[in-house]
């Protein structure tokens, strides 16, 4: 009877101590690191907000005309180099030197400067808008003789125009009185623009771009000049001086 007794306490003594075993984690093994902590959804989604740093940047591609032409200097213009000042209409603080000269003269053209060709055909790349030249000039001994005009040419967004032949011949020295210095060189001329787009468009072949090949005519338009035997609206043809 007590053997039985005995036998009854053992077994459930040992059927805990087998749970226990079962329940208790391995020796070394932290439950925190094993717990995974349930993803919480939520019911309405935030849009993504992006910054303006993240936002992709476009390069805009610049716009610019040409204008194409050729120069036909005579007289006291054949100097070592021919200086235009050119102005934006729409913007007179837009001002800047056109320079037209021989790369033999370095020493005497600035060559520095960014608007800067050789005598001939040139282009120039600019702004759209309308433009005016209004002051010719000429390299005098250690001075610069220079004189009054107005020409008007247009330049046209992703166009090449052509403007013509600017031809000027320069007939007299002369001393101008007044302003600073009080004596001051100067010269007589004669400017005329002659429409040669048909030799020109040949000649201008390789100086274009190759996206712009076509080529507009929009001649210079004599507004106003010194010499006032040239009427205002003057366009030679192909040939022809006066």
């Amino acid at each position: 009877m007590l053997r039985l007794m005995a036998v009854c306490l053992i077994v459930p003594l040992l059927a805990g101590c087998a749970a226990l075993s079962r329940s208790r984690p391995a020796e070394g093994v932290n439950i925190q690191q094993i717990a995974v902590a349930a993803p919480v959804v939520s019911g309405r989604i935030s849009p993504v907000k992006v910054s303006s740093s993240d936002k992709p940047v476009v390069a805009k591609k610049p716009q610019f005309g040409l204008i194409a032409g050729k120069t036909d200097f005579q007289g006291l213009l054949k100097a070592p180099y021919v200086r235009f000042e050119i102005v934006r209409q729409d913007d007179p603080a837009d001002k800047f030197f056109f320079y037209i000269g021989s790369k033999g003269n370095q020493s005497v053209v600035p060559w520095g400067e960014e608007k800067v060709v050789e005598p001939g055909y040139f282009t120039l790349q600019l702004a759209p808008g309308v433009y005016k030249i209004l002051h010719i000039a000429i390299p005098v001994g250690s001075t610069i003789a220079e004189e009054s005009l107005e020409l008007d040419f247009e330049v046209a967004a992703g166009k090449v125009c052509y403007v013509g032949t600017l031809d000027v011949e320069g007939t007299k020295e002369k001393v101008k009185f007044g302003g600073v210095p009080l004596l001051r060189p100067g010269f007589d001329y004669r400017l005329a623009v002659r429409d040669e787009m048909g030799e020109a468009v040949t000649a201008l072949q390789n100086m274009l771009p190759p996206d712009m090949p076509a080529v507009e005519r929009r001649l210079f338009k004599i507004v106003a000049v010194q010499d006032g035997d040239i009427p205002p609206t003057d366009v030679l043809k192909p040939g022809i001086r006066k």
